[in-house]
């Protein structure tokens, strides 16, 4: 974890630790790269090889503990600039004596502590190296490079470090669990205010009997995280310098109906849907999209009724038909839009003698696409297809247009008319693109969670840059993954109306299906439900960033210690934010948090899901009663704050 350090020549010491050990990891892909080649260097004997290697691992092994001296240094330099935070802090008549001594105390027990957590990788590296340079004496014996006798003695020698090595340890085992007792025992005697005289005699009668063991690594960072928190505050992850979220957001609010930027989404989840269905069955390419269209509508419409159920269906048949249309596979008609309406109203028409435009009177459904006209600038065109149905349910196609004109059948003659000269009637229903893969996506990842929970809520982080530090902070960055495109936060609803929330990772499963799982690498605190203060990074004006003053809904730690915080603003967006501090005073604790860019899907789903288990609905509204209570807590609180300032001044 990378905190902020305040004292210049603390600042620069750490900068080299850092330099250091980022040469020192260099230095071991470098000797990993060794390492590989010798699997296939023919040109030496397997004695030489497996001795080159051998001196290799052991170089490597030595790097290794070489970096936990370096990030044991800059872990000297934290306890100094947290010990001076903390003095400035009780100077200031920030924190109470009585919290500055329990802050103290940690401190006192944090450092050998984390010696003792040191040792433990030391001790382990320093074996595996003593097993390396035993074969290594082996090795040179059977290859007649050392004595008999000069092979035994090296081999004791070692025997011997590996034997006080681990005695060195147990002695730092039996100090650091005093070390533990004492602090326990201070910690239990700064609460004899809140627990009184009885209950303290009884926990420190429990403390004295117990078995008291030594510090475990978690422990350890967990403290060394707290005061991190409290004191410094963390080095923020890296952003991108635009919002992804709000760009997709504004493109959605296009007219459709005029020339625009690209608007259809492309969803992996929707090509890997097309794709699995292609290979079900052998049929000739007509049949094959008929199929895929069929089974398509089926996963859009899973959790519709009605005439949204039946129109989902259609829309899935005239999208696979128009991405895959013979015309021009490389310039697909994209479908954004199915709507059915109350009928047509063309006055030229109507007002032709003799023409029967009874059919113009009926229900007519509209499907709206996007195609092509500049490729490489995304800049689409709106085409249409207008629909009647016959005695039999089935959809006949009465007329389509493009930008210029429309061709449109009425009473079996064909018109050419002006686009502006077709007015549509009442809206009836409709489906969108948009919507329409969002619940596929809601459809899979339900179907992966296989709880029986309903999805109420989705968000996608879309921030690349914070993503490639998410993969390091999470460990996939050894594992050579990417992150992009496969973190989603997710709210699920239980039978009981019980909400609860997740971070999970899209994967592959053996045959090839996108299926989500929780994201690796990053796991649950027990808080939730405290106050935390998010920078939006939005200019309310001049150099002010709006900030937004809510509750967490679920709080997160990764393994590099770094936090995180699921939110949801007064619209019901989900919202994930990197914690960053956190301010403890005598009346009221806070958190201070930076926004992550995240994508919201619907937040209907949320409304849905209550209804879908009878709950009552003013339960809904909570959301939004917390975020402005919050909101104006938060006001009250910097109020107080200036006040205070005031006086001290």
């Amino acid at each position: 974890m990378d905190y902020k350090f305040i004292d210049e020549n603390n600042k620069n010491e750490k900068k080299k630790y850092e330099e250091n050990i980022e040469k020192c990891n260099e230095e071991i892909s470098d000797i990993d790269k060794k390492i590989k080649e010798l699997r296939f260097n023919m040109s030496i004997s397997p004695k030489e090889r497996q001795k080159q290697k051998l001196e290799l691992e052991i170089a490597k092994k030595e790097i290794e503990s070489k970096i936990i001296s370096l990030q044991n240094a800059m872990f000297d330099l934290f306890i100094k600039e947290v010990d001076k935070k903390l003095a400035d802090k009780r100077l200031n008549n920030e924190i109470t004596s009585k919290e500055y001594y329990a802050e103290k105390q940690k401190l006192k027990y944090l450092k050998p502590a984390k010696e003792y957590t040191n040792n433990l990788k030391y001790t382990e590296i320093e074996d595996i190296i003593i097993d390396f340079k035993t074969k290594l004496e082996q090795l040179k014996f059977d290859t007649k490079l050392t004595t008999f006798e000069q092979k035994e003695f090296n081999i004791k020698e070692l025997e011997k470090s590996k034997k006080f090595n681990q005695t060195e340890l147990e002695y730092q085992k039996e100090d650091i669990k005093k070390e533990k007792y004492d602090y326990e025992y201070h910690k239990i005697y700064q609460e004899r205010d809140e627990i009184g005289e009885k209950k303290l005699k009884e926990k420190l009668a429990e403390l004295e009997n117990s078995d008291i063991n030594p510090p475990t690594e978690k422990e350890v960072d967990d403290m060394y995280n707290d005061l991190g928190y409290k004191y410094l505050g963390k080095e923020m992850s890296e952003r991108e310098n635009y919002k992804v979220a709000e760009t997709w957001k504004n493109l959605e609010k296009q007219d459709i109906n005029e020339e625009h930027e690209s608007m259809y989404i492309n969803y992996d989840e929707l090509d890997n849907k097309i794709t699995r269905y292609t290979f079900d069955n052998d049929l000739d390419n007509k049949e094959i999209m008929t199929y895929i269209g069929k089974r398509l509508g089926e996963d859009y419409g899973k959790h519709l009724d009605g005439e949204k159920k039946e129109l989902a269906a259609k829309f899935a048949e005239l999208e696979v038909f128009g991405r895959y249309r013979d015309i021009d596979i490389n310039n697909p008609k994209l479908l954004l839009q199915l709507e059915k309406v109350d009928g047509l109203n063309i006055e030229t028409l109507e007002e032709t003698i003799g023409l029967d435009t009874k059919d113009l009177k009926r229900e007519i459904y509209i499907a709206t696409y996007e195609e092509y006209i500049d490729e490489n600038k995304g800049i689409m065109s709106p085409d249409k297809e207008y629909y009647t149905k016959g005695e039999k349910g089935e959809y006949i196609k009465i007329g389509e247009s493009n930008k210029e004109e429309t061709t449109i059948t009425v009473d079996g003659f064909d018109f050419k008319l002006k686009n502006d000269e077709i007015l549509k009637g009442e809206e009836l229903e409709k489906v969108t693109q948009k919507e329409m893969v969002e619940e596929l996506i809601k459809n899979e990842v339900e179907k992966s969670l296989g709880d029986g929970k309903r999805v109420t809520g989705i968000s996608k982080v879309v921030d690349v840059n914070f993503l490639k530090e998410l993969e390091k902070q999470c460990g996939y960055d050894k594992k050579d993954e990417t992150l992009w495109d496969r973190v989603s936060l997710v709210s699920t609803i239980n039978e009981k109306g019980e909400e609860d929330f997740q971070i999970l990772e899209k994967n592959y499963d053996e045959d090839g299906n996108i299926i989500y799982k929780d994201l690796e690498g990053i796991s649950t605190l027990e808080n939730s439900n405290r106050d935390i203060a998010i920078d939006t990074e939005k200019i309310l004006f001049g150099k002010y960033k709006k900030v937004e003053s809510t509750k967490t809904l679920k709080e997160y730690q990764t393994e590099s210690g770094d936090r995180y915080a699921i939110t949801r603003d007064e619209d019901g967006n989900l919202g994930f934010s990197e914690i960053y501090s956190e301010i403890h005073r005598d009346d009221y604790h806070i958190m201070e948090a930076k926004e992550i860019d995240t994508y919201s899907f619907e937040t209907k789903w949320l409304k849905e899901g209550y209804d879908e288990f009878d709950i009552d609905q003013s339960d809904i509204e909570n959301t939004k009663e917390i975020f402005n209570r919050s909101k104006d807590e938060m006001e009250k609180t910097k109020e107080n704050t200036k006040e205070d300032k005031g006086r001290e001044l």
